[in-house]
């Protein structure tokens, strides 16, 4: 019996060192599965906050670029504005001084066909004269010659 009981307690040894060699690894399994679980919860803690972060700092981008969009709007509406008053500005004054340019022409041309008409009348004067003088000589001439021809 001795072989039995030193094979029975050899037996029951092993299973002993076997369920210890069991509980160790259960044990390593389930720290490594607590560990992994906790880097699985910081991870997600981690992408969480980053993900929280990057959506405030988009939005926080975006409301900035809307302000900046907004803001040059206005500024080009008011050059915008700006402009058209200045165009308006010079678009009458140069409005007026056409205007007064054409006023200006008008009257020397009106002038110079003043005088045209004048230096005309007088043109027209003196040739009525002249061809006066000239009938009046033919006729003076035609009445010599018929003197001297009835005589």
């Amino acid at each position: 019996m001795a072989l039995q009981d030193d094979w029975q307690q050899s037996h029951l040894e092993r299973r002993q060192v076997l369920a210890e060699s069991q509980k160790q690894i259960w044990a390593t399994i389930g720290l490594w599965q607590r560990e992994r679980y906790s880097q699985a919860i910081t991870q997600k803690q981690d992408r969480q906050a980053f993900v929280s972060q990057l959506k405030q700092e988009n939005q926080a981008f975006l409301a900035d670029a809307h302000n900046n969009h907004r803001q040059q709007a206005e500024q080009l509406a008011e050059d915008l504005k700006e402009f058209v008053r200045s165009l308006q500005k010079e678009t009458a004054t140069f409005l007026e001084e056409s205007a007064q340019s054409r006023a200006e022409k008008a009257e020397e041309l009106a002038q110079e066909l003043r005088d045209f008409r004048a230096e005309l009348r007088d043109t027209v004067a003196q040739w009525q004269q002249q061809w006066q003088q000239q009938k009046q000589e033919r006729a003076a001439g035609r009445r010599k010659l018929a003197q001297q021809v009835w005589q």
